[in-house]
């Protein structure tokens, strides 16, 4: 926003005003599937494989509000 002001020749007066942001939202649910690498034949079935699994979840939730003023 600008607003200028002339009252007369030897007078001048500005104003700029200056406003301005954004919102930025993360939200990140995940569940990673870490095999071992080392698959064997299932004792049950002779046509499945088994392999050793470990689960690792991770969760971010961020919210950030960025404002800028002159």
């Amino acid at each position: 926003m600008d607003f200028g002001f002339e009252p007369d020749a030897d007078n001048r007066w500005f104003v700029r005003y200056y406003d301005s942001g954004y919102s930025e939202t993360v939200l990140r649910n995940r569940l990673s599937w870490n095999f071992d690498g080392t698959p064997n034949v299932d004792p049950n079935n002779a046509n499945a494989l088994v392999d050793g699994v470990t689960f690792t979840r991770t969760l971010r939730d961020e919210k950030e509000y960025l404002k800028s003023r002159v």
